[in-house]
């Protein structure tokens, strides 16, 4: 896709795939794609929360000392 038109944010937030969006955007480079990403902050929250609430459940993961 070479219109110009940084397309790459509507797709991520339809959670198409960094390799999906970087085929579709023409890119050889994924670094090159995740430039025009935006965040969506309440999405990281949210996933922030997700990730706080497995790591604190009693049966979360178990982290050994090696």
């Amino acid at each position: 896709m070479t219109s110009g038109m940084p397309v790459s944010p509507w797709f991520a937030d339809a959670d198409v795939p960094l390799h999906r969006l970087q085929q579709i955007a023409g890119h050889t480079d994924p670094r090159i794609t995740q430039r025009y990403l935006h965040p969506d902050i309440g999405a990281l929250q949210n996933a922030s929360n997700l990730l706080s609430i497995h790591l604190r459940a009693p049966n979360g993961p178990q982290l050994h000392v090696v």
